[in-house]
C-alpha cells in the first residue's frame, strides 16, 4: 500500500539530486559512500538510530541491484527495515518487497539485504532484544539454498523457526 511505502520511505527516483537533498547528503558524501546516479530507480534506505545509513536501488525490472559502499558501517548485507520493528519477534524475508506485504499483514519484518544475514546482522538482532526468529525464505529454488545457508551459518545461541512461501 502507499502507506506502507511511505513507512518504509521506498519511492521512486526521477531525480538524484532531489534524493540527495531529501537524506541531507552532498555530492562528496553521496560518492564516499559508493551511490551512484539513482535516477530512474526504486529506492530502499536503510535506517539505525542516526537515521540514514545505506541506500540500495534497483531499476522497475528488478535486475541490477546496487548498494552503497561496504564498510564498518555501511555493509551491503544488512537487515532492512529496522524502523518499524518493534517487540521481540521478527520474520525475515529474502526481499523488500516481502517485507513490506507483510508489515501491511501486520507482522514484525525484516529483510536480508543480499544474499545473507551477516555476523553482524545476527549480533544486531541479538543487540535489538529479539528472541524469536522466523526466517522466510520464497518458495522456489533460490529460497530453499537462502534458508539452508541461513540455519547452516547461524550463531549457536540462535534458536531459528520458517515458514516457506508457496
Amino acid at each position: 500500500s502507499e502507506e506502507i511505502q511511505k513507512k518504509f520511505h521506498v519511492g521512486y527516483c526521477s531525480n538524484y539530486k532531489e534524493l540527495l537533498a531529501k537524506f541531507n547528503l552532498d555530492e562528496q558524501t553521496a560518492e564516499s559512500l559508493g551511490l551512484f546516479d539513482l535516477t530512474g530507480r526504486i529506492v530502499y534506505p536503510f535506517y539505525d538510530k542516526d537515521g540514514v545509513y545505506k541506500i540500495s536501488s534497483r531499476p522497475i525490472d528488478h535486475k541490477d541491484y546496487k548498494s552503497s559502499a561496504e564498510d564498518s558501517k555501511f555493509f551491503k548485507r544488512g537487515l532492512w527495515g529496522w524502523q518499524l520493528v518493534r517487540g521481540t519477534e521478527v520474520y525475515i524475508f529474502e526481499g523488500q518487497h516481502d517485507c513490506m506485504v507483510a508489515k501491511q499483514a501486520g507482522y514484525q519484518a525484516l529483510a536480508a539485504g543480499g544474499t545473507e544475514i551477516t555476523p553482524e546482522g545476527w549480533v544486531e538482532l541479538k543487540n535489538n532484544g529479539i528472541e524469536r526468529i522466523v526466517l522466510v525464505p520464497d518458495g522456489d529454488a533460490g529460497g530453499r539454498g537462502w534458508l539452508e545457508r541461513m540455519a547452516r551459518k547461524a550463531p549457536s545461541w540462535v534458536s531459528l523457526e520458517f515458514v516457506v512461501l508457496q
